[in-house]
């Protein structure tokens, strides 16, 4: 006697597809895309819009954490790239379903690199100290001075050309590290400047009236 299976389905639920940030900086690998709620015995499928490109593996959900995809990046000529997600039964792998949006995601670059001016310089104490410069700067960056891997508390506004940090008199290892003002996006410039020997002390002279 033949037997007949019959799978009755639920409908699909169309979900909110969720990117854990907008952007990213060059070089960090992407961002985490989750679905929102994700029915059970359904699979997930997450595609570059533009080219139909499947990215990463189709993804079952049967309870536990959750359905995301994790660094998922511009696709190299598409700045910025479109993802969309697509839901499917695995019996039923035709019927295709889209969830309700986009999302779409940029790759922030990363501040151009400069050198520092002298570059690699090292001085003795204070003998033949020379101002402190970055051969060139670009707008909308903000370029601080880093004292031994730590912010020193003096930041120039990128100008297009060339900054003057002026003279320094601390004692140690001076990198210049810049940031993207809208982005966040940082970068360590090229080169450093140290100072060895005892910390100067500067002192401002007045005469007696």
């Amino acid at each position: 006697i033949a037997s007949l299976t019959i799978h009755v389905l639920d409908g699909i639920d169309v979900l909110d597809v969720v990117p854990a940030t907008a952007s990213y900086c060059e070089g960090d690998g992407g961002i985490t895309v989750s679905v929102t709620n994700p029915q059970g015995g359904v699979t997930y499928r997450l595609i570059h819009q533009a080219t139909g490109a499947v990215v990463g593996a189709d993804v079952e959900f049967n309870g536990g954490e959750g359905i995301s995809w994790n660094n998922i990046g511009i696709k190299s000529g598409y700045n910025p790239s479109v993802y969309i997600v697509e839901a499917y039964y695995a019996l039923l792998p035709a019927e295709v379903i889209q969830m309700a949006n986009s999302v779409t995601i940029t790759e922030n670059a990363l501040p151009l690199v400069y050198k520092l001016s002298p570059y690699n310089a090292e001085f003795n104490g204070c003998a033949s100290v020379d101002d402190l410069k970055l051969e060139n700067s670009e707008l909308n960056v903000t370029y601080s001075l880093i004292l031994n891997g730590n912010p020193l508390g003096v930041s120039l506004q990128g100008t297009g050309s060339e900054l003057n940090f002026g003279k320094q008199y601390i004692v140690g290892r001076y990198t210049i590290e810049a940031r993207n003002d809208k982005s966040g996006c940082s970068r360590a410039m090229d080169g450093y400047y140290q100072i060895y020997g005892e910390t100067v002390q500067t002192f401002n002279l007045v005469a007696d009236p």
